[in-house]
Formats: C-alpha cells, structure tokens, sequence
C-alpha cells in the first residue's frame, strides 16, 4: 500500500510536472515568436531608418541647391535696375539730348539767317558791280 500511494504522489508530481514543463514550452515557443518579431521590428526599423536617412541627405543638397540659386537670383537682380529707375534714366538721357537738338537747331537758324543775309549782301554787291560795269562800258561807247 505505501508503494502505491508512493506511486500515486510521484504520478502526481509528475503530472505537475508535465504540466509545468508543457507551460515552459509553451513560454518559450512564445519567446522565440517574441524574439522573431523583435528582429523584424528592428529590421523594420533599419531598413526605414536607411530610408530616412537618405531622404533627409536628399532634403539637404536639394535645400543646399535652392540656397544657391536664390542667391545667385539675388545677386542678379541686384545688379539690374528697377523698370522705373531705367525709364527716369531713359527720360533725363531723352531730355539731355533734346536741349542739344534745340540748341543745334538754334545755331543752324541764326547760321542760315547769316547766310542769307550774306547772300543779299553779295547780290547787291554783284548788282551795283554789274550796274557799275555797264556804266563804264558806256563810258568806252562814248569815247
């Protein structure tokens, strides 16, 4: 009889043990489906991180680039002049430039007006020549 309650505690036991040891499987079947997830997470994780990574690299030369080109847009336009600036610098070029045609006009008036006044000087001139002339042709006539 001891010998078979023995046998019923240690079937007992046993049993508990089994049990246990199913439940640590189970644990650990668990574990390792705990330990797989992790690693895809970190792969994940890693493969977004490369990703990422390359964008912000990517972000900053395209950012690098527009930097650049604003202040090449910048320099450019510093050195053009506003429409309004090159139309007043137009204007007083136009204005300049008009004083001289209206003084140039005015000198080749008073020039033609001394021309003409030339011209009936020596007409007269040729006139009185001419009426002097036929006087002394007259003159030799009645000689």
């Amino acid at each position: 009889q001891g010998l078979r309650d023995s046998h019923g505690k240690i079937a007992g036991v046993h049993e508990q043990h089994a049990k246990e040891i199913h439940g640590l499987r189970a644990l650990h079947a668990g574990h390792a489906a705990i330990t797989e997830h992790l690693d895809y997470i970190e792969s994940v994780l890693n493969d977004s991180f490369g990703r990422h990574t390359a964008e912000v690299q990517s972000l900053k030369e395209a950012h690098a680039k527009h930097t650049r080109d604003f202040q090449d847009l910048r320099s450019w336009q510093s050195q053009h002049t506003s429409m309004g600036e090159r139309f007043a610098s137009m204007e007083a070029a136009f204005a300049d430039r008009s004083d001289e045609h209206a003084a140039q006009i005015a000198q080749l008036r008073r020039s033609h007006d001394e021309h003409v006044e030339a011209l009936a000087r020596h007409a007269r001139d040729v006139s009185g020549a001419l009426a002097h002339h036929a006087a002394i042709g007259e003159r030799a006539d009645r000689i």
